[in-house]
């Protein structure tokens, strides 16, 4: 008897793709816990009135006098999402999409909601707003994950400042 033409084949094979798939996703999940992780000992703040220092060095090196003339007026820089990425829902699954990578990365309710607010464009304090309204958190507790989503989505190059 072939073994590749038997039952259990077929079975040990559907049994084997279960357990990769479930482990690919075991994994991915211990990364997103340790991404969480340090990003909450990082310190950039995305709410301080001189933001550049808050952009990866390539997005800072591409300002424009229109933008530099915004910060001196101490005005709050506003952030969207590069072009490159999308934000795909279908039902309760929500993910950030890199379309120069092909990375695709799962998106828990409030990143989902950060991420919505900046498609449009947004500033820190907007999305802080956002998230104590639609989560019922302290200005502090948002402000706090406000950073450490800035931070990485800064580490992956996905913000960049709205003309």
């Amino acid at each position: 008897m072939d073994f590749c033409d038997s039952t259990e084949f077929s079975r040990f094979k559907d049994d084997f793709f279960t357990h990769v798939e479930y482990g690919k996703l075991l994994g991915a999940v211990n990364k997103m816990i340790t991404i969480i992780k340090n990003l909450l000992k990082k310190t950039a703040d995305p709410f301080s009135s001189n933001s550049t220092k808050f952009l990866s060095s390539a997005n800072a090196s591409r300002n424009t006098t229109a933008e530099n003339a915004k910060r001196q007026k101490n005005t709050p820089a506003e952030y969207q999402l590069h072009p490159r990425l999308e934000i795909r829902e279908d039902g309760d699954t929500r993910v950030l999409i890199d379309n120069r990578n092909g990375s695709i990365t799962a998106c828990n309710l409030t990143a989902w909601t950060v991420l919505n607010s900046l498609r449009k464009g947004a500033t820190a304090e907007q999305l802080t707003d956002v998230l104590c309204s639609k989560f019922q958190v302290s200005s502090d507790q948002a402000k706090t994950d406000i950073s450490g989503f800035f931070n990485h989505l800064n580490s992956m190059g996905c913000l960049q400042e709205v003309d």
